[in-house]
């Protein structure tokens, strides 16, 4: 193996004789397994995260659904914060800038702004047009004051969009307003205007209020179907149901046609793609479902997205596939083969570290040259006349400790060559015996 023959280079064998380089080694290892295991530990342990969201003026069912979604989140590990704004346009602003994590908001604006990402699109709310009762008709629009909304609501943007569809232009044919919905619960009767639009599902909290409290119908447009064929933001089949708002009289009498406008929960791009994915399982759990009475279909979920598609929505789908999916085997095999090769490289390591040899005849051979290294200092010595009995008794004390050294590491060895062990013992030996020799002849000079 490669690990195997590297370790037993002689660089790295020079270095494994040295007790302190390999506990050095050790700690490092150890430091580097014990973060490894807190990194998947921590990926095991539940997730906590907090969103900040918006469902718009706190007059409008959307952020009825945001306080609903943040009820029930909490459990998931999903702490919502809502933070309301004047509609969708502003919303979509701070989305964009990062100053809010997730919106509720209509489709059918015009301009795409840059990190926001489609998380899912709910049902279609409905284009509500509040009239008083001398308007019976869309013509009836002509010369009247209508409320569009806000500057930064996108129920301004479909209303001029259905308007522009009827051939009445602003400034023209009708006079515009924008009134907040607060402003116009506190306003008189004989100031409000003509007509007042209101995005919402039904029923709405603004046409209930104006209805009954202010005496308003609601207006019935003939052209849904057609407006749906210009705009892909127009939702299918949607109605107001007859005396949604008031029985005596009715309001509306019968069940009438209206624009449908698809509702989409957006999020920004820097959001984790996990906190999309738990959002995602509270928003189409039975408990949400049926607080916002909504048919919440999770078969919709990109319809008419007008954003890239989150990779919380991404991952959100994929849930329910087949963990025997082709893919996952392939990666299954693939972490097999990882963890066999960095098991096998383990204990390899470990081998090396506690000292072990990981070619014992590599050893072996070592130790011949370290014997043959003192009958070459012996002969040096002897060459330059400077030989002394105290030197030679203490190459005499090394050869006795290379010997023991040797013994022991062959007792914890398996040698490819047993005859190694014989040339190192016949070796010391041979080296001994001419230190004996040359003893010897010191004392008898």
């Amino acid at each position: 193996m490669e690990a195997e023959q590297l370790l037993s280079s002689e660089a790295l064998s020079k270095f494994q004789r040295k007790a302190w380089f390999r506990k050095t080694v050790a700690v490092i290892l150890i430091g580097l397994i014990l973060a490894l295991t807190g990194y998947f530990v921590y990926g095991l342990i539940p997730k906590q995260y907090t969103l900040t969201i918006t469902g718009g003026d706190i007059l409008g069912n959307r952020h009825l659904i945001a306080k609903v979604l943040k009820d029930e989140a909490a459990p998931y590990g999903v702490n919502l914060i809502i933070q309301p704004t004047e509609g969708s346009v502003e919303a979509i602003k701070r989305v964009s800038e990062g100053k809010l994590d997730i919106a509720l908001v209509q489709s059918g604006l015009e301009d795409k702004l840059p990190n926001v990402e489609h998380v899912a699109t709910l049902p279609a709310e409905v284009t509500h047009f509040l009239v008083k009762p001398d308007i019976r008709e869309i013509e009836d629009l002509k010369g009247k004051v209508i409320n569009t909304g806000s500057k930064s609501d996108g129920t301004r943007l479909t209303t001029k969009q259905v308007l522009d569809f009827s051939n009445l232009e602003a400034g023209v044919d009708y006079i515009e307003t924008n009134y907040s919905f607060e402003q116009l619960v506190k306003m008189k009767s004989d100031k409000l205007p003509d007509a007042i639009v209101n995005i919402s599902y039904s029923p709405s909290f603004v046409a209930d209020y104006l209805v009954k409290e202010r005496g308003y119908s609601v207006l019935e447009l003939p052209f849904p179907p057609s407006l749906a064929l210009r705009y892909g933001w127009v939702g299918d089949g949607a109605k107001i149901l007859a005396y949604t708002y008031n029985t005596i009289p009715p309001v509306p009498a019968t069940d009438i046609a209206a624009v449908g406008v698809n509702l989409q929960m957006i999020a920004n791009s820097n959001v984790q793609p996990e906190a999309v994915s738990k959002l995602l399982e509270v928003l189409y759990s039975p408990t949400v479902v049926n607080r916002i009475n909504q048919k919440v279909d999770e078969s919709n979920i990109t319809t008419a997205a007008s954003y890239p598609i989150s990779s919380g929505t991404v991952a959100y789908l994929k849930r329910n596939e087949s963990f025997f999916s082709q893919e996952t085997m392939e990666q299954l095999k693939n972490l097999l083969g990882l963890l066999f090769t960095l098991g096998s490289s383990s204990l390899i390591v470990l081998k090396w570290l506690k000292g072990g040899r990981l070619d014992d005849d590599l050893e072996f051979k070592e130790y011949i040259a370290l014997v043959s290294a003192i009958e070459k200092e012996i002969g040096e010595l002897e060459q330059q006349g400077g030989l002394e009995a105290e030197q030679l008794v203490q190459l005499s004390y090394r050869l006795t400790a290379l010997k023991s050294e040797a013994l022991e590491k062959y007792n914890q060895s398996k040698l490819k060559d047993p005859a190694l062990m014989d040339t190192f013992l016949s070796s010391v030996t041979d080296t001994r015996n001419y230190v004996a020799l040359l003893m010897e002849r010191i004392r008898t000079a």
